[in-house]
């Protein structure tokens, strides 16, 4: 994991008020900002006029999720999914 990175992910995490929101535009992830957890509220569906597959999306959004899971849990913040 990149040390800058994961700098980065606190001082965002610290920068959000309590109920802010995060957006990931190249993979359409929404996270939430709930006491001390960083919780994925919403994700982009696929249409059909992407130019990948709704398999290949949901794909990059599960790897997206995980990277930036890993990353702000190393910065010590709590990330989970809504649902």
């Amino acid at each position: 994991m990149r040390q800058d990175h994961i700098q980065w992910c606190r001082e965002l995490f610290d920068s959000l008020n309590d109920g802010g929101m995060w957006g990931l535009p190249e993979c359409g992830l929404v996270f939430r900002k709930i006491g001390a957890e960083l919780v994925l509220i919403e994700r982009m569906p696929h249409f059909d006029t992407m130019s990948i597959t709704a398999d290949q999306l949901r794909q990059f959004q599960e790897s997206e999720y995980e990277n930036n899971r890993q990353h702000f849990e190393a910065a010590g913040i709590k990330v989970r999914r809504l649902q």
